[in-house]
This record gives structure tokens, sequence and C-alpha cells, in this order.
């Protein structure tokens, strides 16, 4: 059977998204299972992003001997083998298993990050510029489907464990089966038509690019860092101090992307109408501050609800990101742009995940309210000043 490159770039977002919402969704569930602390799930989903923002800025030089086609190859069999460990990982018991988790999700993200530079570039050599606009959209909403699908398959496959499942077993097939979908992401980028450009990323421009636009960088990196104070650890709080079911933990952050979902498809009808610089900042605006409100949820309905809205407000923050990024910079600049946004936002992220550690053990001495109405004040008091720096300006 023949596919046109478009339909199987279409193939790869659906099940790229699986992944996300099967495996992704469950990495700091998985920690947790496997013995850590609510502070250590926390710190696992951030500082694995700072080798692999970083990493590929550092090694330049030999990533740019790879064709772009050839090194997002390269970067998805990484998190292949990545979700392979995973699940070798739940066979045993370890000692030292926030170590070797920190490894392994390290990989899995350097795999991500690595690979979207080339991407960016790889996918403009495959789908027309006038056609970009239709492409886009549609993949947007095979991506939503996938994430929710993926989630929606990860907590009823947990949800065995009512059934006296072994809970590692559930987890094992959970990675075995996203492994085997990472896998078949590979085959589809295999079978596309080869990129003839390298990977490039041009280290002066990328300096240049931030000079030119350092105030906003320097607000958003400040909202980043209270941003990260307490978000890196509602999985954990959900799951351990909450003490939600899996399949409770689903229907929770299954809503925040029915309210990514619900948000895009309406953001998308009056999206000529909307200025990309207010959506997202009243986007953020929305989102931010909702999470104080998780410890004075009574129950799995109002938890639900808040992370409903929390997911309208991020889809218009990245939607207008988004819009802002690519209508308002110069075409020879967007890759710089995106991966400048992502090596100045990792870092920070990481620097706001220990920040909310050490506070959350030695200053609000594991007092989870007092952790989300700080930060949720502070995310706040930080995304006001964001509404007069315009990404894109000079």
């Amino acid at each position: 059977m023949h596919f046109d490159k478009r339909n199987l770039t279409l193939y790869e977002a659906f099940f790229t998204s699986l992944v996300v919402g099967l495996a992704e969704t469950y990495f700091a569930a998985f920690a947790l299972h496997k013995g850590v602390s609510v502070i250590e799930s926390g710190l696992l989903v951030s500082l694995p992003l700072l080798f692999a923002g970083v990493t590929p800025f550092l090694f330049n030089t030999i990533f740019h001997r790879f064709f772009n086609s050839a090194w997002v190859q390269i970067a998805t069999l990484v998190q292949v083998l990545s979700l392979a460990t995973l699940a070798v990982v739940g066979l045993f018991k370890f000692d030292s298993v926030f170590y070797i988790l920190l490894f392994v999700y390290s990989g899995y993200w350097f795999g991500h990050f690595s690979a979207l530079p080339s991407w960016n570039k790889w996918i403009s050599e495959l789908i027309p510029l006038a056609d970009s606009h239709k492409y886009f959209s549609q993949r947007t909403r095979l991506i939503q489907v996938g994430v929710i699908c993926g989630l929606v398959l990860g907590g009823v496959t947990l949800h065995l464990e009512s059934v006296h499942v072994s809970t590692s077993l559930v987890f094992i097939l959970i990675f075995l089966i996203a492994y085997h979908f990472k896998l078949l992401t590979f085959y589809l980028f295999y079978k596309l038509p080869k990129s003839q450009s390298h990977y490039t990323l041009n280290l002066k421009k990328k300096m240049a690019f931030f000079k030119k636009r350092k105030n906003f960088f320097l607000v958003y990196s400040l909202f980043n860092f209270a941003l990260y104070l307490s978000a890196p650890y509602v999985a954990g709080y959900l799951l351990n101090i909450r003490s939600l079911s899996y399949i409770h933990y689903m229907y929770v952050m299954g809503s925040m992307f029915f309210g990514k979902i619900i948000s895009t498809i309406l953001l998308e009808k009056f999206r000529p109408n909307a200025n990309p610089h207010k959506l997202f900042f009243i986007g953020g605006l929305l989102a931010a501050p909702l999470p104080m409100l998780l410890p004075f949820c009574p129950g799995t309905a109002a938890l639900a609800t808040v992370q409903f809205f929390s997911g309208v407000g991020w889809a218009g923050w990245e939607m207008g990101l988004a819009l802002v990024i690519f209508k308002n910079i110069k075409s020879d600049e967007k890759l710089e742009a995106v991966s400048l946004y992502n090596s100045v936002g990792l870092p920070v992220q990481v620097l706001g995940t220990i920040a909310g550690a050490l506070l959350l053990k030695y200053v609000y001495l594991d007092n989870y309210t007092l952790m989300f109405v700080v930060a949720g004040i502070l995310r706040f008091i930080f995304v006001v000043p964001m509404y007069s720096k315009k990404f894109g300006d000079d």
C-alpha cells in the first residue's frame, strides 16, 4: 500500500502523540511506584530536561555531520531504547532507582529536544508553504486525539491493578506498547523522503537574536521559574498526597488535555481576529494561578474542573506564542528562535524545580497547600509584565 509523504507525517504525529499520552504522562507515576518521594518525582520531571536542552548546542559540531532526516531517525531510536530500558527497570528493584530513572529519562528527552530543530527544517522541506496552514491544523487535531487515546489507554491499563494484576507488570506492559508505537514512528520517518540539508544551528545568530529580544526572555524566564516551583509536583501530589487512583488520575490529567482541545477548536475558528500577543498573555493569565486552587478541591470532579480550565488557558498561551514566533520573526531566524526558546526555558525550569524542592522540604515543611498558593501568586505576578514584552518586536 502506498502512502504519500503528507499522510506518512500525519500518521507519525498520531503515533508520537500516543506515546505522549501513554508513557510520558505516567513517567512521574512510574517513579513513585518504584519508590521515589514526591519531591524526587518532581525532580525527575525537570532535571532530565537540562541535559536534553543544552546538549544540541554543546555538540553542535557533531550533529552538523548528519542530514536532518538522519538525525531525527537517530533521536527517535534513542527514545525507542529508553522506553525499552524503562520496561526492564520495571522488572527489578534498585536501591538507587532515582539515578537510574534520571539517566533513562535524560536519554528519552535528549531524543525529543535534540530532534526538534532538524524536524522543523525537514518538515518545511516536505510540506509546501501554501499547504502548511491546513497541514498543521490537521496535525494538531491528530496530536490531540492521540494524546487523549494514549492517556486513556494508560489509565485503563493501570486500572488492572484493581483486579489484582501486579502494578509493576502493568507499567512494563505500558512501556512495551509505547516502545512499539515509537518504533513505528521510526519506520514512518524512514519511509519519508530524505532531507538534503544538514543539522545546523547558528550560534552567532542565536546570540544576536537573544540580544535583540532579551527583554522578553528576561520576563519569560522569571515566569517560567515561578511556574516550575510547583508544576513538577502536581503528579506526586495527586497520587501520593491526595491518594488518587490511577483511573482518577487519568480523569484529572485528561481534563487538562480536553480543555486544550476545546480551546484550540474555538481559537482556530476565531484566529483571524485574534492578536497573537494578547492570546498568549490572556491564556497565561488564566492558567498560571489556577493550580493554587488544587489543595481546596474536595474531590476528583473539582480537581478535573481546575485542570480543564488550566488546559483552556495553556492552549491560548501555546497557540498565541507559536503565532508570534512564526508570524513576527524572520524566516531565517525561526530555527534559532525555537531553539533559543527551549535553551532558555529548560534550564530555568530546572532551577525552578530545584528551588521548589528546597522550599517544599525546608521552608514549607511538606505543606503542599502553601506551596501551590505561593507559586500561584508568583506566577500571576510574573505573567503580568509579559503583556508589554512582545516576542517578535525589536
